[in-house]
């Protein structure tokens, strides 16, 4: 009754410009296989990756490539248009439109729009555990599920103090 959802959008621009999920995290494996890893501890849970026009086609030749296509199913989070100050389309120096992935409050409406969320429900799942792909520290776990389920809340969250410095945020 649940499934795992992993945050893997963005433009591909940090890491040295690849995909996040699919650099060497740990131990040889990449942020995905650990975050797959993860949740298999558990069976054949449902695994979901949420990817960006920028990662989804090396995420898929990655999952390809190392046999793990079959375990995951990918969906696009959507695209919008850079604005200029002023409000204009953006665009880059040969007149192209500037894209961008817009971030993880795209994630309901992104799922919905896939047919996944449909699938999931008709398939008995009932809990999304939800988190960044670069999260190893968000996974699966009984206690957190039973905690969520016995307060009877559309959602908990876990959270951390800000310090000096941090920057960025999400959902874990």
């Amino acid at each position: 009754r649940v499934a795992v959802v992993v945050l893997n959008g963005g433009m591909a621009t940090r890491f040295g410009g690849d995909v996040k999920g699919i650099i060497e995290a740990v131990g040889g494996r990449s942020f995905l296989e650990v975050k797959l890893a993860q949740a298999r501890r558990f069976g054949a849970v449902p695994f979901l990756i949420m990817n960006s026009f920028a990662t989804h086609a090396r995420t898929r030749e990655f999952l390809a490539a190392r046999g793990l296509a079959e375990h995951a199913q990918v969906f696009l989070q959507s695209v919008s248009l850079r604005l200029t100050p002023t409000g204009e389309v953006l665009r880059d120096a040969a007149g192209r439109v500037s894209l961008y992935a817009p971030g993880h409050g795209d994630f309901p409406g992104s799922l919905r729009r896939s047919g996944l969320l449909a699938r999931l429900a008709e398939s008995g799942v009932e809990t999304l555990v939800l988190s960044n792909i670069d999260n190893l520290g968000a996974e699966l776990d009984p206690v957190v599920i039973g905690f969520h389920l016995s307060r009877g809340r559309a959602l908990t969250a876990e959270l951390a103090e800000t310090l000096p410095g941090d920057v960025g945020g999400a959902p874990a």
